[in-house]
């Protein structure tokens, strides 16, 4: 919820996430180009509601961690680059590093600070530097 009340959900329809890499030595030689696109995200579509914890999990690789800066707005675009699809707060407004900084939080896997925490720790703590509830309330 934010300061007023209001449950937020974040929403996302059809994402993609595209790079440039350069080409092997082999598909080079045979005449190939010397980048090709790589697709990171192909069509991803979920959401996450408001008062849950979400889970994003797959193998090493799969995009989890790209979805995620996606969704919180932390990926500028760069030549080479291209991004697409719907990120929606409430089903309406598009939404953007400030907006998801304002309702929602990002964990990140290699924040120093979280290196020696269990995961509930890492949350907790995360949760604390972000709401404006007393201790009691947050446990």
């Amino acid at each position: 919820m934010n300061a007023k009340g209001e449950k937020i959900k974040i929403g996302f329809q059809d994402v993609r996430f595209t790079v440039t890499v350069p080409s092997t030595t082999e598909e080079i030689a045979a005449g190939g180009p010397t980048t090709k696109p790589f697709e990171v995200l192909k069509g991803v579509t979920g959401f996450c509601l408001p008062g849950q914890t979400t889970f994003i999990m797959g193998a090493s690789g799969a995009g989890k961690t790209s979805l995620l800066n996606l969704l919180s707005d932390r990926v500028g675009a760069k030549p080479g680059m291209t991004i697409s699809g719907k990120v929606l707060l409430n089903d309406k407004y598009a939404l953007n590093q400030d907006l998801f900084s304002k309702y929602a939080s990002y964990v990140m896997q290699d924040d120093v600070i979280f290196a020696y925490f269990t995961v509930k720790e890492a949350l907790t703590f995360a949760a604390r530097l972000k709401l404006t509830c007393s201790e009691q309330e947050q446990d």
